[in-house]
């Protein structure tokens, strides 16, 4: 049973997927770069099911020069073994994220920062 920093062990962070994880639709992204516009056009792979802890409606505020700015509409909670990665898309509810940062990664899991952007 592996410890992490925080005092999470691999069994408590299975009790808490246990407990409170959700299904969401996963896509893993990739960029391509355009060799004529430098621009960089994400493209998706098949949506595949992984539970995790999600909080989707929390948001995040960081206070730097111009003042307090927010930053994510939610969080995920995964696994490591996930392989969840920047500018991956994660389906809930019927809304549909980003995943922006990776907050924290850790041994056992992942603490990440997700932006809603199917909003109208």
């Amino acid at each position: 049973m592996a410890n992490l920093p925080s005092g999470i062990s691999s069994n408590d962070l299975q009790t808490m997927l246990n407990d409170f994880g959700q299904t969401v639709s996963w896509e893993d992204s990739t960029l391509a770069t355009s060799n004529i516009t430098g621009d960089r056009t994400p493209s998706y792979s098949a949506a595949v099911d992984k539970t995790v802890i999600i909080l989707p409606r929390t948001k995040r505020y960081v206070f730097d020069k111009a003042g307090i700015t927010e930053v994510g509409d939610g969080y995920i909670i995964s696994k490591h073994s996930e392989g969840f990665a920047r500018n991956d898309r994660i389906t809930y509810d019927g809304k549909i994220y980003i995943i922006r940062t990776i907050f924290n990664r850790f041994d056992l899991y992942d603490y990440c920062i997700l932006d809603r952007v199917d909003e109208s």
